[in-house]
């Protein structure tokens, strides 16, 4: 099996893509950040635009000219539309050796890009710390179950191996491409997929790294939540399909265990039960008198239930469920 190894030294190009859909109200927070980088070393910043109706392009635009001491690529990336194919753009137009991920809703920490060039240095494949505390209000966070610190997550069912959100993840740019990117078919959870392929193909651990931060921006509507719960259970059925012949494969790969909870997305894996769901109590019961944060919780363990039942039906409509992967040709791929 290849072993890929980030190379270690000061010139390593680390370009940053930022996926970008309809983000003209918040991209700008983000880019203000990525300007304030303290010695980040050589890098670069990717904008991939996913066909966004609104200002957003204007605001990448605009960036790139009030910024000339940066580099800046603001990409038309809408040929296929979804995150995933929009990163996949990005990292094909980018120079880097090293490529990261964060979100345009999002906001990194001043020391965000030196903290990936640390972590990747040591590491082919890590993920980054996520904090929700910064960009939401008390009442989301606990509509939410997140963990005001939380680390890697690990898939309840298989493939039984650790992942994180794309909001905060690097990688060697030769391994992302050995496994050909973010699975274009997979349109919600493709970090998930992606983590899985890597781990599985390679045999690379996905590893923690909390020096580099992220502030996570969570849908703050309770339509927005369960349109999300929604989103995320009828993905995991598509994952649980392709995934589930594998079995428990976290024996085979290497690595720290990891910190395991819901995380700012919610889902846990590609299993049935919804994240944030607390132990001990019905799903549907919220632990305190109906609030909003209550509500919230409900809502999108609501939504969940209905993107699995969603889910399942689509499963059965010819072309849409997915060939079971099998470990021989994931490897050979690599």
């Amino acid at each position: 099996m290849t072993a890929y190894r980030a190379a270690v030294h000061d010139e390593r190009v680390i370009s940053v893509v930022v996926a970008c859909f309809d983000a003209e109200q918040v991209l700008p927070d983000q880019l203000a950040a990525l300007a304030r980088q303290r010695d980040p070393g050589p890098w670069q910043l990717v904008l991939a635009d996913n066909g966004s109706r609104d200002g957003t392009r204007g605001v990448a635009d605009a960036f790139a000219r009030e910024h000339p001491e940066l580099d800046v690529l603001v990409l038309d990336a809408s040929a296929r539309r979804g995150a995933g194919p929009a990163r996949n753009a990005g990292v094909a137009a980018a120079r880097g050796e090293v490529v990261a991920f964060c979100d345009a809703d999002d906001v990194v920490a001043d020391d965000w890009v030196a903290q990936v060039r640390a972590g990747t240095a040591q590491h082919a494949f890590v993920a980054g710390r996520f904090d929700e505390g910064r960009l939401n209000p008390a009442w989301l966070s606990q509509a939410r179950g997140a963990s005001p610190d939380f680390g890697l997550q690990r898939a309840v069912g298989a493939p039984g191996l650790c992942f994180s959100g794309a909001g905060n993840l690097a990688l060697a740019r030769e391994l992302f491409e050995a496994i050909g990117g973010f699975d274009p078919r997979c349109l919600v959870l493709e970090d998930n997929d992606l983590c899985w392929r890597v781990q599985l193909s390679t045999g690379e651990p996905l590893v923690w790294w909390p020096g580099a931060l992220v502030h996570v921006r969570l849908r703050s509507t309770l339509p927005g939540m369960f349109r999300q719960g929604a989103g995320y259970g009828t993905s995991s059925t598509w994952l649980q399909a392709r995934y589930d012949a594998l079995g428990d494969r976290s024996a085979s790969v290497p690595g720290a265990a990891p910190t395991e909870t819901g995380g700012p997305g919610g889902a846990t894996g590609a299993g049935d039960g919804p994240a944030g769901a607390s132990r001990g109590r019905p799903w549907w019961l919220p632990e305190r008198p109906l609030s909003r944060a209550a509500a919230g919780s409900v809502l999108w363990q609501l939504g969940w239930r209905a993107g699995r039942v969603r889910g399942r039906l689509l499963l059965r409509r010819p072309g849409r469920s997915p060939e079971p992967l099998r470990l021989d040709a994931l490897r050979a791929g690599a």
